[in-house]
């Protein structure tokens, strides 16, 4: 995805997934995030289940309970970047520390 006219590596978030004993299930999509932006996003994810879950309750139900309008909403503010000149550091790929660049190869996901 490009912010601010520059490329930048994004995740797409998903929310809600269980491997439980007889099941496994992707979970939903609730949006894309700056790579550099997810430890952010999974710590107030990991905040909000330990401020508003129930008594025993596991985080993908506490997931199915939100809904996925309110996971979006949680996600939203995290979708954003500073201006480049402020903070590059956040438009390069982990690791890295030169402009990222998507390149696709050849190969089954490529295709």
């Amino acid at each position: 995805r490009k912010v601010g006219g520059r490329e930048v590596p994004h995740y797409q978030v998903l929310i809600g997934g269980d491997i439980s004993a007889g099941k496994a299930a992707f979970g939903q999509p609730v949006g894309v995030v700056p790579a550099k932006r997810t430890p952010e996003l999974v710590k107030h994810l990991v905040e909000l289940f330990k401020k508003e879950k129930q008594e025993g309750e596991r985080f993908v139900a506490f997931t199915a309970r939100l809904g996925r309008d309110r996971l979006k909403a949680e996600v939203e503010p995290f979708k954003a970047l500073p201006p480049f000149e402020e903070k590059p550091e956040m438009y390069y790929e982990w690791g890295e520390h030169e402009t990222f660049k998507a390149v696709i190869g050849q190969g089954e996901c490529a295709a």
